[in-house]
């Protein structure tokens, strides 16, 4: 692990302080990539049904994560993973891609990507639906210490992803008023309405339209109005610009 069992403590300390803040699958995100060295970062949801969605990503350029979207997300390993495994953990590339060199996802899209090797750790499962947290690296490949590195740390990331989404009751009363973990956003919500801020701490805290419509007890057509509102108010077009604008966000209101 790069990180002594100090340093590696205090990292966990200071996540654990984090849970309930929008956007917490970003904290995870930092603290995995303190484990092991890398040159990109991706955060995206697996599905059962649904293709894969990149929600952030950082070291790569937007063109690449583009061609990904339009062409090549049918031929993600991790997808087919997702689907047959549906199990968290940590999965490195080389664990399910066996041969490179005649595998599209490997030898096409990652050639013009530049890069070389990826490592995944999807979080416990919601509803059937994972979200994958990827390292990425330019050149040479992830050594079997680092991968062991990885999964010795898994256990503590999966622990504060699941006390983050036990804040949501686990069971909701008819009738019952919403519990929203909203923190004020003031450069993203200003000009959105109580309802619309309300959607958008969930998008950051990563539930799909379903649950959306579930926890505010709206219909998912109604849910998807009102993101459509949110993204034209903020100039946006997709809920990557959303997490995009919230680091913004956090990284000028931090002291």
């Amino acid at each position: 692990m790069r990180l002594s069992p100090k340093a590696w403590n205090e990292a966990i300390g200071e996540a654990a302080q984090k849970i309930g803040e929008a956007g917490y699958e970003l904290v995870l995100l930092e603290l995995f990539g303190q484990v092991v060295a890398h040159d990109a970062t991706i955060v995206a949801r697996y599905s059962t049904t649904a293709p894969v969605d990149v929600v952030f990503f950082k070291g790569l350029s937007p063109p690449i994560v583009d061609l990904f979207r339009r062409e090549y997300y049918q031929s993600d390993p991790f997808t087919a993973w997702w689907r047959e495994a549906g199990r968290p953990g940590v999965v490195p590339q080389s664990l399910i891609v066996p041969s490179r060199r005649h595998d599209p996802y490997s030898s096409l899209f990652q050639r013009k990507a530049g890069i070389s090797d990826e490592m995944a750790l999807f979080l416990p499962s919601k509803g059937g639906s994972s979200t994958g947290l990827f390292l990425e690296r330019r050149k040479g490949r992830f050594s079997r210490d680092e991968i062991a590195a990885a999964e010795i740390a898994f256990p503590a990331i999966a622990g504060l992803y699941i006390a983050q989404c036990n804040l949501a009751p686990r069971t909701e009363q008819a009738g019952a008023a919403p519990q929203i973990p909203a923190r004020p956003l003031p450069s993203i919500s200003h000009a959105l309405s109580q309802r619309e801020r309300e959607i958008v701490d969930l998008v950051l805290l990563g539930y799909p339209n379903s649950v959306i419509a579930r926890k505010l007890s709206i219909s998912r057509g109604t849910v998807r109005n009102h993101r459509l509102s949110i993204y034209r108010k903020l100039d946006i077009t997709s809920e990557r610009e959303l997490f995009l604008r919230y680091l913004d966000l956090l990284s000028t209101s931090r002291p």
